[in-house]
């Protein structure tokens, strides 16, 4: 069922680290001798402490973003922003068997238009001469129950050209399930506490076309048959 056309390569992960600014206080003036101060100038005079707190400075390359509460179920061909967020409904089979069904929140946060220098880390760098990579920063949060030594799920999600057709990506050895974390990029670490992941996988052009668009389309990336009922694979939810 899948047209588009998976390279396989290796992929290595880096971790980032958040700076926190602190703050500073202020000495008050003393009245000049002999002086009558008013009522207004003691109190101006007053010692005050003043606290200023700056906002944390962030070392990510791409932060995540707050997702809020869950919204109703984004309808099958929904067109979004980079940035905006979808809520799809799914039925995930982990590995112990146990079903489950829960809500997705996924958003596509940046296309970052990259280098040939990205595939000089894989042996068989001389097949991607003709591609163009382009970092495709996606942030997911699963909303449901996940057994025991389980992983949270992700949604798969699909590159697209500018004129609307599929486009090839990049996948990883370590995972027969999901493309690779090949970015090269420092992103937030998963958040056990709200099961929100902020990944990256490479999307990839070599007909002169960007790629800037992704589409969820309610399929994974090894599906060959469709699943029945499932409206997002004529209609699917895009980002651009």
């Amino acid at each position: 069922m899948n047209s588009r056309r998976m390279w396989t390569a290796s992929a290595a992960a880096v971790a980032g680290a958040l700076l926190l600014a602190g703050c500073g206080g202020g000495d008050a003036d003393e009245p000049e001798t002999g002086a009558d101060p008013t009522v207004e100038d003691v109190a101006a005079d007053e010692p005050t402490e003043e606290e200023t707190t700056e906002e944390p400075e962030s070392t990510f390359d791409v932060d995540a973003i707050d997702f809020g509460e869950p919204g109703a179920a984004t309808a099958p061909g929904t067109a979004l922003a980079l940035g905006q967020v979808a809520w799809v409904e799914r039925t995930v089979t982990f590995s112990d068997e146990t079903e489950v069904t829960g809500t997705q929140g996924i958003s596509v946060l940046q296309i970052i238009e990259s280098d040939a220098s990205l595939f000089e880390q894989y042996s068989n760098a001389d097949e991607f001469v003709d591609y163009v990579p382009y970092l495709i920063v996606t942030q997911q949060q699963w909303i449901g129950d996940v057994p025991a030594d389980e992983n949270p799920p992700s949604a798969d999600l699909f590159p697209l050209l500018a004129d609307g057709a599929d486009a090839e990506y990049l996948t990883s050895q370590f995972s027969f399930n999901s493309p690779g974390d090949s970015c090269g990029l420092e992103l937030p670490p998963f958040d056990e506490e709200t099961n929100t992941a902020v990944s990256c996988f490479v999307g990839l052009s070599n007909s002169g076309q960007p790629v800037n668009g992704v589409e969820y389309n309610g399929e994974g990336y090894y599906s060959f048959v469709a699943t029945p009922g499932n409206l997002y694979l004529e209609s699917p939810i895009v980002w651009r």
